[in-house]
């Protein structure tokens, strides 16, 4: 059932705005059922944590989308269909459709373009000229807070962020959004002209994707049909070719010194949606192990190196810019020499 929030500053009676019918037809809720990292981190059978850190853990999320063809071609945001094996697009009316497809995506722009299975034709949204957003405009924004199903927040623009070269990268706005929103459409009057991507709590200000940015994607060049389980394997050899290197650094780990390890750390960095491979390499039989940290040294990743030759860490990547450390530990009695290299995965 669709439900409407006034919040903030509301639509005057000059400007049209779809009908609650309308909204209802073009807008769905996603349902995703995929997979993510463990990175190492998941308990093992002493409960604390395993350091296997390639294994896959099933998950599941909820985001949202709208319709642009009526083929059942929708548009959601990149971290909503990362990962998917499954996906369903779950109308306000309960009826619902299964995503098998993606076409395309930019995951720079956070923006990815789904295909729904259907024998039939479906109403779509109007896209609008973002470049022609202006601060105070009034905007709608539809999505699926919190799993909850369709829901509309009015606001105003109150800020247009753009580039080096001027191209507009970010329209933020006063339409309340939630987890859950993400891939949602920003309606100005009649038209989409964004794609919501986030909110920065505690502040209320919230962002979308400018819809120019998407319709390059929307073109005959990617008419495609990509399964999704082809676009996003579960096969550890298939995720490996996809990795591609982006930083390396070799070196010499200190002996350890009583029951403390020997440490070597190595900053990195670990930019939005790339799901990153970090491998560790070192003679077999060396006791190493590799621990990966965040800006306030709590662990987000571990490998347990200690005996073989190579170990490998996956792990994600939020919408935010993410600073960590590499942390190599050797057990070992004497320096041991090793090799670290940071990969991200192109899915």
């Amino acid at each position: 059932m669709l439900v409407l929030f006034t919040v903030h500053s509301s639509f005057g009676a000059q400007d049209a705005s779809p009908s609650n019918a309308s909204l209802k037809q073009r807008n769905v809720a996603i349902k995703v059922y995929g997979f993510g990292f463990g990175s190492g981190l998941q308990p093992g059978q002493n409960g604390k944590a395993n350091g296997d850190g390639v294994q896959l853990v099933e998950e599941s999320w909820t985001g949202s989308g709208f319709l642009v063809k009526n083929d059942g071609t929708l548009v959601t945001n990149y971290h909503v269909a990362r990962r998917a094996l499954r996906a369903q697009a779950v109308f306000d009316d309960g009826s619902a459709y299964q995503i098998p497809y993606i076409r395309v995506y930019d995951n720079f722009a956070d923006i990815a373009v789904l295909k729904i299975r259907a024998n039939k034709k479906f109403p779509y949204v109007s896209l609008g000229d973002s470049d022609k957003v202006e601060v105070r405009d009034a905007v709608l924004a539809v999505g699926n807070p919190l799993g909850m199903g369709i829901n509309v927040t009015e606001g105003k623009i109150s800020q247009i962020v753009r580039d080096d070269n001027g191209r507009r990268t970010s329209l933020r706005h006063t339409a309340t959004i939630a987890p859950g929103n993400s891939g949602g459409s920003l309606y100005q009057g009649m038209q989409v002209v964004g794609v919501n991507v986030r909110g920065t709590p505690p502040y209320e200000f919230y962002e979308a994707v400018p819809i120019n940015r998407v319709k390059p994607l929307l073109t005959e060049q990617y008419n495609k049909m990509i399964p999704l389980e082809s676009a996003f394997p579960t096969n550890l050899e298939a995720i490996l070719k996809k990795a591609k290197q982006v930083d390396a650094k070799n070196g010499e780990v200190p002996a350890a010194t009583g029951n403390d390890p020997g440490v070597v750390s190595i900053p990195a960095d670990f930019y939005p949606l790339e799901d990153i491979m970090v491998l560790l390499q070192a003679q077999k039989g060396q006791d190493l192990a590799l621990i990966v940290t965040d800006a306030q040294n709590k662990p987000i990743g571990y490998g347990d190196a200690r005996g073989i030759e190579i170990e490998a860490v996956l792990l994600p990547n939020d919408v935010n810019f993410k600073k960590v450390n590499i942390n190599v530990l050797n057990y070992a009695q004497i320096p041991v020499k090793f090799g670290v290299s940071v990969n991200t995965i192109t899915w």
